[in-house]
């Protein structure tokens, strides 16, 4: 699970670096669904480039993750 957020959060963060910036970040699938923990380690390892979750929301799925003030939505 650790490689995984790791890998997860380069390609998102080569992302931002080659686009300039991002305004959301979308969990799909399994992981978007069901996998709190991982949505967690992924945007934890983002917390540099503003991505910032809200705890319960994660944990019981919520559409929208992301803090209402942070820079990016996270989905």
């Amino acid at each position: 699970m650790a490689l995984f957020a790791f890998r997860a959060a380069k390609e998102a963060a080569a992302l931002a670096n080659t686009m300039g910036g991002l305004e959301c970040l979308v969990f799909t699938a399994g992981i978007g669904e069901r996998s709190a923990s991982i949505r967690k380690a992924i945007c934890e390892k983002l917390t540099w480039l503003g991505v910032v979750i809200e705890e319960h929301a994660n944990d019981t799925h919520a559409e929208i993750i992301s803090r209402p003030r942070a820079r990016w939505r996270c989905a």
